[in-house]
């Protein structure tokens, strides 16, 4: 007998040809988030993942990681029936009544999966342990596979998805509310390696403002292991902006503006696409009208996950996934200074591009230049 938690995957077994690329990008991406915490590392055996250990710690960094459906802690042993009672023996708990629930892959094994079910629940019978079939507090799964058997009580629900950077790199709007790290972990269990990009007006914001931003990413960097955020001064372009624009409009154009210096970064650092936390309907500047302009300003793809949740919705991910407490954290919002009492919520592309020719172009350049790159294992 020996120690293992068994991994499964979902989505990645139906990838057909490619689903070598996906494991390979799973199992190395369990293996750098349980480097610290188990010598031990994760294999590939008989269309699972093979961890030669197991403990809380253990589970919980499995629950965090993208591309896991399920996984559940307990004890291998030799391809023998007597072997595999013994098992499921010390396994069980006397407070418990179990389900035993097995599957066979090995079919030349001598008995069928109902077959050993019985004989198992049989054996803990006389051995003073409880099973039953409908009647359950538990379920001991039992997987007989080519050369070993894997045992293992009850089983824990992953994050599901698909494993981090199997579907590239990203770059993602973080501002200081709900929506956008909602935006970045969804993408982040849809196989993207999200970096961040965050404008910060240093006469508006405070150093405790750019601290929860920081906070924000080292908790998104949970599920993925691995980011940068560059922070953009923003000063002169707002300036720029409330100098130069009407107030119903200022909005628009500063997004249109956070989504011309994304592209510059992003064809610098080659990111495939940008992710917003736009949602449809829920401000002034996130109309289909308005939505339409400010994307023009975009030559990568724009991604916006949270586009049609409500806000219940969008909450209860942010909670679930650790950002919402530090979302609503007080934030100075440099955005208040280029919001209207009264802003437009249809605008018209024509209109807005005359109103960017008065802006000067150098200063997106000069933003770009001065940020400030912050890296995370």
């Amino acid at each position: 007998m020996e120690k293992i938690t068994v991994v499964h995957y979902n989505e990645i077994a139906t990838k057909g040809g490619n689903r070598a690329f996906f494991e390979k990008y799973l199992i190395d991406n369990i293996n750098k988030h349980i480097a610290g915490i188990s010598k031990k590392k994760a294999e590939r055996k008989y269309g699972r993942l093979i961890i030669r250990d197991c403990s809380d710690k253990l589970n919980d960094v499995l629950g965090k990681i993208p591309g896991i459906s399920g996984f559940g802690s307990g004890l291998s042993c030799d391809l023998d029936l007597d072997c595999i009672k013994q098992t499921a023996l010390k396994i069980a708990s006397p407070k418990e009544v179990y389900r035993i629930n097995t599957s066979r892959q090995n079919k030349t094994f001598k008995l069928k999966s109902p077959e050993i079910s019985k004989e198992i629940a049989e054996f803990l019978h006389k051995n003073g342990k409880n099973a039953d079939h409908k009647d359950y507090t538990k379920e001991l799964f039992v997987e007989v596979c080519d050369k070993e058997a894997y045992l293992f009580e009850g089983s824990h629900n992953g994050l599901g998805g698909l494993p981090v950077g199997t579907t590239g790199k990203v770059l993602c709007l973080l501002s200081g509310g709900i929506d956008s790290p909602v935006s970045a972990f969804l993408s982040i269990k849809r196989g993207c390696s999200v970096d961040y990009i965050h404008f910060f007006n240093d006469t508006i914001n405070s150093k405790s403002a750019l601290a929860k931003i920081k906070k924000l990413v080292e908790q998104l960097n949970i599920y993925q292991n691995g980011a940068k955020l560059f922070v953009v001064p923003f000063k002169d372009l707002q300036k720029e902006i409330i100098l130069k624009v009407p107030s119903k409009y200022r909005m628009i154009v500063y997004k249109r503006f956070m989504f011309k210096l994304a592209n510059i970064l992003a064809f610098r650092e080659k990111y495939k696409a940008v992710i917003t936390g736009d949602n449809l309907g829920q401000v002034a500047s996130q109309t289909l009208e308005n939505i339409n302009t400010t994307y023009d300003a975009s030559k990568k793809p724009i991604i916006h996950p949270v586009i049609g949740l409500d806000k219940l919705e969008i909450i209860q991910i942010a909670k679930k996934i650790g950002t919402y407490e530090i979302s609503i954290l007080p934030y100075e919002d440099c955005c208040s200074l280029l919001i209207s009492a009264h802003p437009e919520t249809r605008s018209k592309l024509t209109e807005i591009e005359e109103f960017e020719k008065e802006i000067n172009r150098e200063l997106l350049i000069k933003a770009i230049k001065s940020a400030e790159k912050i890296k995370y294992n």
